[in-house]
């Protein structure tokens, strides 16, 4: 699992977006930070894994996950999550 303290990178995990193009996102995002607890329902599809609904209260305000990830989705437009990269 990457750690803040030994991420390369740390990114904003934006919406509807395909975090798993190798063209556009070189290295896998493989570890996710929570910025707010979730107030609506999630879908995180995990790379090589189906799309899996999250109710809400399930990603908890501070907590790192570790999720490789190939997108997210929720309806409001805030930033949830910050994704931790590690080459």
């Amino acid at each position: 699992m990457v750690s803040i303290q030994s991420a390369n990178s740390i990114i904003e995990i934006q919406k509807n977006k395909d975090y798993s193009n190798r063209q556009e996102h070189p290295k896998v995002i493989s570890t996710l930070h929570c910025l707010k607890t979730n107030t609506e329902e999630i879908i995180l599809e995990p790379i090589n894994g189906n799309p899996i609904k999250f109710p809400i209260g399930s990603f908890v305000k501070g907590a790192i996950y570790p999720i490789c990830i190939k997108s997210i989705d929720y309806e409001s437009d805030e930033i949830w999550f910050m994704g931790y990269i590690n080459s």
